[in-house]
């Protein structure tokens, strides 16, 4: 009724005679568990440097996610990052206490919790099966790497997830679904080939986004479309995104915490519309680049708490309205 998670769990067996499942058990302590050497089962299901204290906890990595990071390791060039892990002799076999001397891993336990990898130096592509191996990941940094092929689907299940950063690699097609993340609150993706259809559909299964930044890709899709279930976001970066054929559309009214939209350099059409000027907490607007055709609108005033106002090459035409000055006495037109 339960799998083993770990070396150091056992899986439980229902009984028989009951519906409910036995108390959650783990190996015996002094198991063997992991892949560096002197690493023990402990009480909880810890893997644990032996050697110190019983208070003190050097926790090992169990021995899947430590061949997931090998594998990871391997296929994107390890060898040649920027702080680059301990192997011997400079071979692919890694050597050490992964929580403690692997630069950029962080762990919660004997699961690796963070991986902050950016501009370290990364090449190659992500093989499939190496997030599915590291179930607690909370927190990934890939960013400013050279890292290309697609972002592999197994990421999903990784349900932990809270911050994601792959910005500035090669990456291509489609992001994977984000339905298992409940708690994504950052999602920084700009700066690759993504190419995802209907992306702000793709977007709202994820509730707890609170910033976004998805510019600088091949992403289309229409604005507004479930965006009643984003209600947490404050920022949202679509800009470069060509391909992106839409307008503003009235849903867009739910997302009464946005302070930033930049939807500059996309096909957006029927200009600034009426849900628009009813975001009352916008400080940043930006659609330069955008075909919005027709003049000033006097609403641009209403919105009292905006700051910056993007317009260059928007096709505008007659008299700017008087500026309404936001709360550090300042509204720029950057028209």
């Amino acid at each position: 009724c339960r799998a083993a998670t770990s070396e150091c769990d056992v899986a439980e067996l229902c009984p028989g005679d009951s519906t409910t499942c036995p108390a959650d058990a783990f190996a015996n302590a002094n198991t063997a568990c992991g892949r560096a050497s002197s690493c023990l089962c402990a009480a909880g299901g810890i893997c644990k440097r032996t050697g110190f204290p019983d208070t003190v906890i050097k926790p090992c990595l169990y021995a899947s996610e430590y061949d997931a990071l090998r594998e990871f390791y391997v296929a994107l060039d390890g060898a040649h990052w920027k702080n680059t892990w301990p192997t011997p002799d400079g071979s692919n076999e890694l050597t050490g206490y992964a929580c403690e001397e692997w630069q950029g891993v962080t762990c919660n336990g004997s699961r690796v919790s963070d991986l902050e990898l950016s501009a370290r130096g990364l090449t190659g592509s992500i093989p499939y099966g190496v997030f599915g191996r590291l179930p607690a990941l909370e927190r990934l940094n890939l960013s400013d790497n050279a890292i290309s092929g697609s972002l592999p689907s197994d990421l999903h299940s990784c349900v932990r997830l809270t911050s994601l950063d792959v910005s500035n690699n090669s990456f291509t097609n489609r992001l994977p679904g984000v339905s298992a993340w409940t708690s994504l609150s950052t999602l920084r993706v700009q700066r690759n080939g993504f190419n995802n259809d209907d992306f702000l559909v793709w977007l709202g299964d994820a509730p707890a986004l609170q910033h976004v930044n998805a510019s600088h890709n091949s992403f289309s899709g229409a604005y507004g479309v479930r965006y009643g279930t984003l209600r947490a976001l404050s920022e949202l970066d679509l800009s470069s995104n060509a391909r992106y054929n839409a307008s503003f559309s009235a849903s867009m009214a739910r997302l009464g915490n946005l302070t930033l939209l930049d939807a500059s350099a996309t096909a957006i059409y029927g200009g600034l519309t009426d849900t628009v000027y009813s975001m009352s907490a916008l400080t940043t607007l930006r659609v330069s680049s955008v075909n919005l055709g027709g003049g000033f609108d006097e609403r641009l005033v209403q919105l009292q708490a905006l700051e910056d106002l993007r317009l260059s090459d928007a096709q505008l035409s007659g008299v700017i309205p008087a500026a309404n000055p936001g709360p550090v006495g300042q509204f720029l037109y950057r028209v």
